[in-house]
């Protein structure tokens, strides 16, 4: 992905200070014309100045754009910073004026080869006494794949904490798909529990957002077979937060041997606690084991509460009776008072949001952005009619929207006519897909349609 550089070693120059500590006492006569933040070494003195003179009126956009233009590659590296700085962010991006620049102006002016300019901005990265310089670092390696893996590649062997930190997140969110052995021991030793909800669950009108577990985890779902024998450790080991996380991969890859083992790290997790959205995370993975956890669901009736014993008589009835029809779905609450508890939008938690390892069979997720932004459904969005007859399995198990698996089977067009849930606008989705009958769906969920169909 781009000619070899030596850039790592730059970087521990300018870490031990010697590339970053030189300031200049005066400007070059030709750089006059740069700003005197910009040839600024400490990172707080350059955004203090920059703030003091946004509050004055003072400060121009278009001098950070000279700034890249530099000969000077401390002014590049600084200008491009400050461009993604917080500061500048508050200040002049998010204020309701008229923008006199393009956004985008530093990928034409700060090329990914300006080795000179990244050694600083990945100098950031590290964990040091600046506030702030790490998010500006980040937005300004953003979306620079060159960049972004020469930094991956080197740091990977590298001992600052924030360093890897950053690094695996970036590994994980821009090469989700490669497997990579020295990854293992960085996203194994950053998992210190079992994940919940990641963000927290959030409730919006009848949208459910949540089921997903960080892309931690899911990464060892997808690459599962490689580490199988780190994570069979895990499971047979005394900590019993990585022994649910070596569980959770068990169940959802349903690797047999240990099954009561597996089912019984994860029921723990079905108790109320000051965790947001495990349970569901858990019992997402009991669920895909079917009958192979009916005994320890059966055993564990009784020894963890209420809303666990909620989720133990869910699981029991999905995997034994699932529902074969809206009305069967909607008498989930009657049986069950407590799931109005756990989620008071869903018929059943479960079966309606599976996540993203199951999918609509009218692949909503792909739709052109306008329409999707016209169905209010969002990237990490789930509709609540995610039901067994509307679903379709994906052949990976893994939950992350960044598995090419997932994305390969979203793209393949279909040729029957989208099949719509019953929580939907149902007007809108005429109107955006012509071809619907409502009719026939009248036939398939009267009560939703009743409404709509009076008022035509």
């Amino acid at each position: 992905m781009g000619a070899k550089f030596t850039w790592w070693a730059a970087l521990l120059l300018a870490l031990s200070g010697a590339a970053l500590a030189q300031d200049p006492g005066d400007p070059p006569a030709a750089e006059t014309r740069f700003p005197s933040y910009l040839y600024k070494s400490d990172w707080n003195e350059m955004t203090r100045e920059i703030w003091t003179q946004c509050q004055s009126g003072s400060f121009e956009i278009e001098d950070l754009l000279q700034g890249m233009r530099s000969d000077n590659p401390k002014v590049r590296a600084n200008a491009l910073l400050a461009w993604y700085s917080p500061t500048v962010l508050r200040q002049y991006w998010w204020k309701p004026r008229e923008k006199r620049v393009d956004a985008y102006a530093p990928f034409d002016l700060v090329s990914d080869q300006d080795t000179d300019v990244w050694d600083v901005v990945l100098s950031h990265f590290l964990d040091d006494s600046w506030r702030m310089n790490l998010e500006a670092a980040k937005r300004a390696s953003r979306s620079r794949p060159a960049v972004t893996r020469r930094f991956m590649e080197q740091a990977l062997h590298e001992s600052d904490s924030q360093l890897l930190r950053e690094v695996v997140w970036a590994f994980l969110e821009e090469n989700y798909n490669e497997f990579r052995p020295e990854l293992i021991g960085l996203v194994f030793g950053q998992l210190s529990e079992f994940s919940g909800n990641r963000p927290a669950l959030r409730l919006s009108g009848n949208q459910y957002r949540g089921m997903y577990s960080t892309n931690y985890q899911e990464w060892l779902v997808h690459h599962g077979e490689a580490l199988h024998d780190e994570l069979m450790a895990w499971l047979l080991g005394e900590d019993p937060e990585r022994r649910a996380i070596a569980a959770y991969v068990f169940a959802r890859r349903r690797w047999g041997g240990h099954d009561a083992l597996v089912c019984n790290s994860l029921i723990d997790h079905l108790a109320s606690d000051d965790r947001e959205g495990n349970a569901f995370l858990a019992a997402n993975a009991l669920l895909q084991l079917g009958d192979r956890a009916l005994d320890p669901l059966r055993a564990a009736l009784g020894l963890h509460g209420e809303q666990a014993d909620t989720f133990l008589e869910l699981l029991i009835m999905d995997i034994t009776d699932p529902p074969a029809s809206p009305e069967e779905l909607r008498r989930r609450k009657l049986v069950l008072p407590g799931l109005r508890e756990i989620c008071p939008t869903c018929f059943d938690p479960l079966l309606e949001h599976r996540g993203p390892d199951y999918y609509l069979a009218q692949r909503l997720f792909c739709l052109e952005r306008e329409v999707t932004r016209q169905l209010n459904l969002g990237y990490h969005s789930c509709s609540t009619s995610e039901t067994p007859w509307v679903l379709e399995a994906s052949e990976c198990p893994c939950k992350s929207h960044l598995c090419g698996t997932k994305i390969r089977e979203l793209a393949e067009p279909r040729a029957e006519p989208p099949i719509f849930c019953m929580n939907q606008d149902l007007e809108l989705m005429a109107r955006v897909f012509p071809e619907i009958d409502l009719d026939a769906l009248a036939e398939q969920w009267p009560e939703a349609l009743e409404g709509q169909l009076e008022e035509d």
